[in-house]
C-alpha cells in the first residue's frame, strides 16, 4: 500500500507529547529540523530515502518502535515466499506480534498510539468545516486491540454488511479499509493481500479475530451488483462521520461453506 503513495505526499502535523518514554521521539519522514542544517553525508543511511526511522513506510508519521516492528514483518514476508506453506510462518508472526491492518485515522491519533499514518488524498476527507480524516495502518493480533482507539475517536474501521439471503438477518463486520473480500468461509471474510510482492490470505471474523490463511481460487470472483433495498435502508443507519464514505456499493461474493453467493455492502472512499 505505502509503496505507491505519491512521493510529495504531506503527512499530518505531528505534535511531540511529553508522555513517559516517548517525549521527543521523532516520527516524521525527514530528519528533525534542528538537525537538517548540520546533517552530514556520512550520517545519511540508505533507509532514509523512504523515512528517517528505519522500517517506517515512505512519507508516513511513524515511531522508531513501529518502524522496527514493521521491518520485522516485511523481512518475514520477503523470506516466506520460498516456503511450501509460508502462510504458517506469517500466522506465527501475527499471533506473536500482529499483522498490518489498514484503518482511517483522525487528528486525535498520533504515532504514540502505535498508528502509522498519512494524509488522505480523498476530497471528502479534507472538506472545509469537517473534521479531517487520514489513512493509517496498525499492527494488531486481533481487532479487540483497537477498541480503545475507536472509542476515543482516533481511528475508524470499515463497516461491511453481509446479506446471505433476501430475508435473512443482516450481519455486520468491522474490517479493512480499502479492500473487499475474495470469498467467505465459515462466516469469515477471506481477503487476498499483496505486500512486498508477496501474496497471502487474511481471515476476519465478525468478532474481530484475525488469522493468516492459505487462500484458494473462488468458484467465481466478486462482481458488482445493484444494492437490494434492505441494504440501502441499512446504509441510512450508518453511524460513521458523514465525510468518511463517499457512498456505498454492493457485490456478490462466493460463500465457500454454503456454495452460494452472498451480497456484501461496503462504504467506499477514494482509498
Amino acid at each position: 500500500m505505502t509503496r505507491f503513495l505519491k512521493k510529495y505526499h504531506v503527512p499530518f502535523t505531528f505534535i511531540l507529547l511529553s508522555t513517559a518514554g516517548f517525549a521527543q521521539v521523532h516520527t516524521g519522514p525527514s530528519a528533525p529540523k534542528d538537525q537538517q542544517k548540520i546533517f552530514t553525508e556520512d550520517q545519511f543511511k540508505p533507509h532514509m530515502v523512504d523515512h528517517y526511522n528505519q522500517g517506517c513506510p515512505a512519507n508516513s508519521e511513524c515511531s522508531p518502535a513501529m518502524g522496527k516492528l514493521y521491518k520485522r514483518w516485511t523481512d518475514t514476508l520477503n523470506n516466506f515466499g520460498g516456503e511450501k506453506e509460508g502462510h504458517r510462518l506469517l500466522e506465527k508472526f501475527r499471533s506473536q506480534n500482529g499483522v498490518p491492518f489498514e484503518v482511517w485515522t483522525t487528528e486525535k491519533a498520533s504515532a504514540k498510539d502505535n498508528v502509522i499514518f498519512w494524509d488522505s488524498p480523498c476530497q471528502e476527507h479534507n472538506q472545509e468545516g469537517q473534521k479531517k480524516i487520514g489513512i493509517g495502518m496498525v499492527m494488531v493480533k486481533n481487532l479487540k486491540e483497537l477498541k480503545g482507539l475507536t472509542k476515543e475517536g482516533k481511528i475508524y474501521l470499515r463497516s461491511l454488511k453481509l446479506l446471505e439471503e433476501e430475508k435473512s438477518p443482516i450481519l455486520t463486520y468491522q474490517t479493512l479499509r480499502g479492500e473487499t473480500p475474495l470469498y467467505i468461509e465459515n462466516n469469515h471474510l477471506i481477503y487476498q493481500k499483496m505486500e512486498e510482492g508477496q501474496s497471502y490470505g487474511l481471515s476476519v471474523s465478525r468478532k474481530g479475530a484475525l488469522k493468516v490463511v492459505s487462500t484458494q481460487v473462488p468458484k467465481d470472483y466478486p462482481r458488482s451488483i445493484d444494492c437490494p433495498k434492505v441494504l440501502v435502508d441499512e446504509a441510512k443507519k450508518e453511524q460513521s462521520p458523514k465525510n468518511l464514505y463517499a457512498g456505498f456499493y454492493c457485490q456478490k461474493t462466493w460463500n465457500k461453506t454454503t456454495d452460494k453467493f452472498n451480497v456484501l455492502m461496503v462504504g467506499w472512499s477514494c482509498n
